[in-house]
């Protein structure tokens, strides 16, 4: 060999040396970013993402003949897509075919393309995603491949309507070993989203049970609160497995009771339910299950209760519920039902001890309990109790109209209520009041007429002026003034407390 030819033959071979370990430096990023993303270590894993991408994009640029440049193509686009740079990656897989002649790798590139650009495609463009990922599914791919292009081709099938062929090619996803948990669990999402439930929640099950603490984050809990709508029944089994066994930290637990209770309580069994959230309640001693478990306790028992005592002894699982870790929309949730909790117990200790002489505190218990917290049968009970505390009140009629209202939630036995005995009975009394009161013109929708409408808004008035007068019965901080949604109407005020400096206007 000539000098030249051998000095030429030397480039050669360096330079396919240094591809070849430029190749080798990538493959090896990408391993190292899948497996730090499974650990969840999502900041170092696209740290080593980008690192491929800048390693297979130099092979692509400076060395396009080269024997690696397809295989870098092909490496960079599948870390685009971890990266969900999805026009990039469609743009690196379409290079390929002018790279290699493979048909394989052609294949797989195909493949990737569709992966990229099913992503937010719509109408002709999700065809031709559908498209590209069968093409790469009838090239041969190797079985991990073949997953996730009949993942990707399942979900496309899904977005355009054909529910039965992407259910087939979920169904044969499922069927695969070895899927990563993201795999697993969006391939559980989707497969619940068409319909296939029972895999949908075994894939669950598998997860859940793969994971010592549970710890999935948001996208788990996204999925349970999904199968908890859509297939309770299935779930309350699948978690009742998992508590089987008698060897499970504190944190599992919490999470396996806590959404077993959620499963429970849509079943339609109350009681299953409230006991799951206790158990859950305490499992996770303070973290963020222990207050939303404490919050639907909470919530559900107030639902159940058919006596007002049953609303008063949820005070300390609504603390429980502040003084946890709740989302952010549970602890708006927490605030609003602890607020009218309270409200409805400072009224039911008003009329309780005072009887007669502070029935309105009834009514406007009963309204809280009916309209903010959802005790139907004690808000029908309350109603009742007020008719018979105060029969010839001017709020008869409101109070007549509520108890009807809730006539299929029985009141406890601490109610005198004979069911439809009783409805007639009020029914009777509504017909015989006066044809211009205001509120019974109000819920028969009889004629109305200016002076009817002003009795009305004056009537409220009064009802909200006598229930300070309640509370300043026993609480001599408490100041008689017109409220402020009434002002303007009947009697002129200014809205101004009056009293001595200090004084606080009290409204129940």
């Amino acid at each position: 060999m000539t000098r030249p030819a051998l000095f030429v033959a030397l480039v050669l071979t360096a330079t396919s040396c240094v591809y070849f370990n430029a190749m080798y430096d990538a493959e090896r990023d990408y391993d190292r970013a899948i497996d730090q993303s499974r650990e969840g270590r999502e900041a170092e894993a696209r740290v080593r993402y980008d690192s491929v991408i800048a390693i297979t994009g130099r092979i692509i640029r400076d060395h396009p003949e080269s024997e690696h440049a397809a295989p870098a193509a092909i490496l960079k686009a599948r870390a685009e897509i971890a990266r969900q740079r999805w026009q990039a990656a469609a743009a690196s897989a379409e290079t390929v075919p002018a790279l290699t002649p493979d048909s394989a790798l052609i294949g797989i590139a195909a493949g990737l393309e569709g992966i990229a650009r099913r992503v937010n495609a719509e109408g002709t463009e999700l065809v031709a995603a559908e498209r590209l990922l069968t093409r790469a599914l009838e090239s041969g791919p190797s079985s991990e491949d073949s997953a996730q292009f009949l993942f990707h081709r399942g979900l496309a099938r899904l977005d355009l309507g054909d529910a039965t062929a992407a259910a087939q090619d979920l169904e044969a996803v499922s069927a695969q070993e070895r899927l990563s948990e993201n795999v697993q669990l969006d391939l559980a999402r989707a497969l619940a989203e068409v319909g296939q439930y029972d895999r949908s929640t075994q894939l669950t099950e598998d997860l859940i049970a793969g994971s010592r603490f549970a710890n999935f984050g948001q996208g788990m809990d996204s999925h349970l609160d999904s199968l908890v709508r859509w297939a309770p029944e299935p779930l309350a089994a699948a978690l009742a497995r998992q508590l089987a066994d008698s060897d499970l930290p504190a944190p599992k637990l919490a999470l396996l009771h806590y959404y077993r209770g959620r499963a429970r309580e849509m079943i339609g069994d109350p009681a299953g339910a409230l006991a799951e959230y206790d158990l859950a309640r305490g499992e996770a001693n303070r973290g963020r299950y222990a207050a939303e478990a404490s919050y639907r306790w909470a919530a559900l028992h107030i639902h159940e209760a058919d006596r007002p005592a049953g609303i008063v002894e949820t005070r300390q699982a609504l603390a429980a519920a502040r003084s946890g870790i709740p989302e952010p929309e549970v602890a708006s949730r927490v605030a609003r039902l602890t607020a009218a909790a309270e409200e409805f117990t400072r009224l039911v200790d008003a009329y309780e001890t005072r009887g007669g002489t502070a029935a309105e505190a009834a009514l406007r218990a009963a309204e809280i309990a009916g309209a903010e917290l959802g005790a139907r049968h004690v808000a029908r009970g309350l109603y009742l109790q007020y008719l018979a505390l105060a029969p010839d009140s001017p709020w008869r009629a409101k109070a007549i109209a509520g108890a009807m209202l809730y006539a299929d939630s029985p009141a406890g036995d601490w109610a005198d209520d004979r069911g439809a005995d009783t409805d007639r009975r009020l029914e009777q009394q509504l017909a015989g009041l006066p044809t211009d009161d205001p509120y019974r013109v109000s819920i028969q929708d009889l004629p109305r007429s200016a002076r009817i409408d002003s009795a009305y808004v004056s009537a409220e008035r009064e009802l909200r002026r006598r229930l300070v007068e309640i509370r300043m019965l026993y609480d001599t901080t408490a100041v008689l003034v017109q409220p402020e949604d009434t002002a303007g109407v009947g009697d002129q005020d200014d809205g101004e407390p009056q009293g001595e400096a200090g004084d606080r206007q009290v409204e129940f």
